[in-house]
């Protein structure tokens, strides 16, 4: 009998090792824990939820820096019409008792040498007083050629600012005109210029009677249209416009010396050259 009941407990004890200590039908069937297996891919995104509400608005940063100053120039305005040049030198007018000189310009003054010329005014041609646009008009006289200028008695520098010069322009067919100092273009050492010349259409700078400056702008310029012409010079620049459209920069003998407004032109004898007028500028913008 003692033997029975040793055997017996050995049975159990037996038992219970096998099952992990537990009488429970299930762990007689079940083993130890395998490793976890590998995770499975990643499920679908999900939708977007909807945008939270605006949070609110975060204080106001520090002012920026101050911007640089605005243009502070005002225009100084020598001329501003059409140019009436007054009569040509040596003209006279018969009063009945007599005869006196005629009125000259105080803005322009006139100048020729071995030249028969006229300007033709709104009241009458020749030599005769009037008021109006006018051409200046040069061609072979008794003495066969010569030449005609108009400059302005005022005149201005690019040393104190900006000079501009504009001038609506018919040229048939040779021109010199634009700033100059006097109205001897032969001699003066100091100009920035339009020169006409047939179709040739040139623009030149000259300061202190260094070789000038020059590009040609066109060889088709028309001789019986109205052109509109423009200079800015300043003290390092001179820059050409046509019909509002910037044709040339010139940077170099751009002069300091005092210019004047200029129209010439001349003959040699074997055609008549005109300038026909319209409204003309000539002013300087001066910092305040």
């Amino acid at each position: 009998m003692k033997r029975v009941l040793v055997l017996f407990v050995l049975v159990i004890a037996g038992f219970l090792i096998q099952c992990n200590g537990s009488f429970h039908p299930a762990a007689q069937n079940t083993g130890p824990q395998g490793p976890q297996g590998p995770a499975g891919p990643p499920g679908p995104q999900g939708a977007q939820g909807p945008t939270g509400p605006q949070g609110p608005t975060g204080p106001q940063g520090p002012a920026g820096p101050q911007g640089p100053a605005g243009s502070n120039s005002e225009a100084v305005v020598a001329f501003s019409g059409v140019p009436d040049f007054g009569p040509l030198p040596g003209c006279t007018l018969d009063v009945g008792g007599g005869t006196i000189n005629c009125p000259m310009s105080a803005v322009w003054t006139i100048s020729g040498t071995g030249v028969s010329g006229s300007q033709t005014y709104g009241g009458g041609a020749g030599f005769s007083a009037g008021n109006g646009g006018l051409p200046t008009q040069v061609y072979a006289g008794p003495s066969g050629s010569g030449s005609i200028a108009a400059h302005s008695t005022s005149n201005f520098s690019v040393a104190n600012g900006t000079i501009g010069f504009q001038t609506l322009l018919a040229v048939n067919s040779q021109a010199v005109f634009g700033l100059a100092n006097g109205a001897d273009l032969s001699t003066s050492t100091n100009s920035i210029v339009f020169v006409v010349n047939g179709g040739y259409l040139t623009c030149k700078a000259k300061s202190g009677g260094t070789t000038a400056a020059e590009v040609i702008v066109t060889s088709t310029l028309s001789n019986t249209s109205f052109n509109q012409y423009q200079i800015l010079a300043t003290s390092t620049a001179a820059r050409f416009y046509l019909n509002g459209s910037l044709v040339a920069t010139i940077t170099k003998n751009i002069s300091s010396t005092p210019l004047n407004a200029l129209f010439s032109t001349s003959s040699d004898g074997s055609a008549i050259n005109v300038l026909t007028m319209g409204h003309t500028e000539f002013k300087q913008f001066v910092p305040m």
